[in-house]
């Protein structure tokens, strides 16, 4: 007779990277002197994105014995290639065609049959890798018309971070302050993190430099970090991915999710900084209008 149990884990805290969902793994299973982890093959914790590190790799650096379940039914493992559907084809067409014609400056019936047969070719050759999962054409909509709001909200905080960064350089002082910090960003997936990542990249005064136990910001000015710590961008990417009930999150200040980085190797203060935050911010945020 085999007595199964079982337990939920990461309620009290928010986790980002399979790094975390591994910590917490390890930590249960050292709780309860357990030596081994059995996990399934098609896992996959909900905290990432494709350049982090796999769940398999963070828990191969720890003490405990990993192994993989032994299941009968057919398995995908590659994170980079999954099965073609026609809704990855066709959503796969219409974003090559749209860039196509973006690229092309103008709309002539030859940029048109160009950009068709270029982008029939792509969804054809990468649809499998282009989207992890079958897009959902609605959802996909509703997101889209969510960017049209989004994207003029990015433009006046590019334009107002270059003016301050203009400022900057013509002060004769030149008054910079640049600093590291680890953002524990309330996004999750692949796109809603890079989509935040890029957003800060692209606002002069902070750039985005690695991904991985949260996001790691070099920030170069005071304001920039006062900026940042006011989570503007943060629940701008919320409200694009998850509406608006989704943008209505506390700062990042207020949620102790922003900690700054030391580069003296005599602080205790590391990369490896654990933050601890709401409960609710580790609940996967659900679509709302």
């Amino acid at each position: 007779m085999i007595e199964i149990e079982t337990a939920l884990l990461g309620t009290d805290r928010y986790l980002f990277s399979p790094a975390d969902f591994a910590e917490i793994t390890t930590d249960y299973a050292e709780e309860h002197d357990l030596n081994r982890i059995i996990i399934d093959p098609e896992y996959q914790p909900g905290g990432g994105a494709p350049m982090l590190r796999s769940f398999e790799t963070a828990l191969a650096q720890t003490d405990c014995t990993v192994e993989e379940a032994p299941v009968d039914r057919q398995t995908s493992r590659s994170r980079i290639s999954t099965p073609s559907t026609l809704t990855k084809g066709i959503a796969t067409f219409l974003v090559c065609n749209v860039f196509y014609l973006l690229i092309a400056g103008s709309i002539t019936p030859f940029n048109l049959l160009t950009g068709s047969v270029t982008a029939l070719a792509a969804s054809i050759a990468f649809s499998n890798i282009t989207f992890t999962t079958s897009p959902g054409f609605i959802q996909t909509g509703i997101r889209v018309l969510r960017m049209g709001v989004f994207v003029p909200y990015l433009l006046w905080e590019i334009a107002k971070a270059n003016l301050a960064i203009t400022y900057i350089i013509l002060h004769p002082s030149l008054p910079i302050d640049p600093e590291m910090q680890q953002f524990r960003a309330g996004v999750r997936g692949a796109l809603p993190v890079m989509t935040l990542a890029n957003s800060i990249t692209l606002t002069p005064g902070t750039l985005t430099v690695d991904v991985d136990d949260g996001l790691y910001i070099h920030t170069l000015t005071e304001s920039a970090r006062a900026d940042l710590s006011a989570g503007g961008l943060e629940r701008a990417v919320r409200f694009v991915f998850y509406g608006r009930a989704g943008a209505r999150l506390p700062a990042p200040t207020e949620r102790n999710s922003i900690v700054s980085i030391t580069t003296d190797p005599d602080s205790e203060s590391d990369l490896n900084t654990d933050i601890i935050t709401e409960s609710s911010s580790s609940q996967t945020p659900q679509e709302a209008d």
